[in-house]
């Protein structure tokens, strides 16, 4: 597994290495195949908000995206794959002044947040959606497990 990682905002070089070890903990923790390579960028409000109205139709920051480049039958075939290169099933990106503000609003660490920020967007790599009710809520529980934390 392989988390390529990398950032747009100054001063961020803790967070790059901390992140990186927290998503390869989590593909370990779905039984990742050794091959899949996820890739995170952090970004600053200007940059999300251009992301955001270009892939999405919505003018404003948010807090993480997500950019699957796989489906899920697509990630489970890679194990019978002949060809045994790294192959990237997608992108993460994460607003930083975006998680420092809900981080302060949710009263939890910046830390935390962007743990959870950087799974969540894992996980939507995965196929899981956060439409309804019910798809946030197997989210939630997914992400919590993955960090090893109380619901």
């Amino acid at each position: 597994m392989t988390v390529r990682a990398s950032s747009e905002v100054p001063g961020s070089k803790h967070e790059i290495r901390h992140l990186k070890t927290v998503l390869k903990k989590a593909m370990n923790k779905l039984s990742c195949n050794a091959l899949l390579e996820v890739s995170l960028l952090l970004v600053g409000e200007d940059r999300m908000k251009d992301l955001n109205s270009q892939f999405r139709n919505r003018d404003e920051a948010t807090d993480v995206l997500a950019f699957p480049m796989m489906s899920t039958d697509e990630i489970e075939s890679i194990e019978d794959a002949v060809d045994r290169r790294q192959q990237l099933i997608g992108d993460i990106v994460i607003c930083v002044p975006y998680a420092e503000k809900q981080s302060r609003e949710l009263g939890v660490s910046f830390e935390s947040e962007m743990e959870l920020l950087a799974v969540h967007g894992l996980l939507h790599l995965f196929g899981y959606v956060d439409a309804s009710e019910e798809g946030a809520e197997e989210m939630a529980v997914k992400a919590s497990e993955l960090l090893g934390r109380k619901v």
